[in-house]
């Protein structure tokens, strides 16, 4: 009995829990709240509820929050989908809390770290090269109905 008592007075129990974007956010809401910019759990909640995050879905995340909430967006996903968080300069966006999920290696391919100029870079490229695939369908086609209009010519003339 006598060490029972001393046991449970003195000895400290701890707990291993998977970690949860409720969780992360309500421990990061308690030692640095201006890191994740005072968002608390519910407010992350109603953010994917809104944003209709589901499995099989990608997402473009804009996320100020220090990862908090691609990290959430990942969970979400649980590896079935894909992220990609932007950032406004090259500089690497502090995504460190995206490491405190503890995410496997499926989870973590799924997120994907781009910057606004590589966006608008990404952007012209496929605008040009679906304009030049044009161009040449164009040109084809016109070749096309000359090839038709002199073989209809060539018909006429002996007939």
């Amino acid at each position: 009995k006598y060490l029972k008592r001393k046991k449970a007075k003195h000895c400290v129990t701890v707990t291993v829990k998977r970690p949860t974007a409720s969780s992360v956010c309500g421990v990061l809401l308690l030692k640095n709240p201006a890191r994740i910019h005072y968002m608390r759990n519910d407010t992350l909640g109603h953010l994917l509820a809104a944003s209709n995050v589901s499995a099989n879905s990608r997402i473009l995340c804009l996320d100020a929050c220090g990862g908090l909430i691609t990290g959430a967006v990942a969970e979400r996903l649980g590896g079935y989908g894909s992220v990609c968080t932007l950032q406004k300069d090259a500089n690497p966006p502090p995504t460190d809390i995206v490491r405190f999920f503890n995410f496997d290696e499926k989870c973590m391919k799924a997120i994907t770290i781009a910057s606004f100029s590589d966006l608008i870079k990404a952007r012209e490229e496929a605008a040009k090269v679906p304009a030049s695939e044009d161009a040449a369908q164009e040109k084809a086609a016109g070749e096309g109905e000359k090839m038709e209009v002199d073989r209809e010519g060539g018909g006429e003339e002996a007939g």
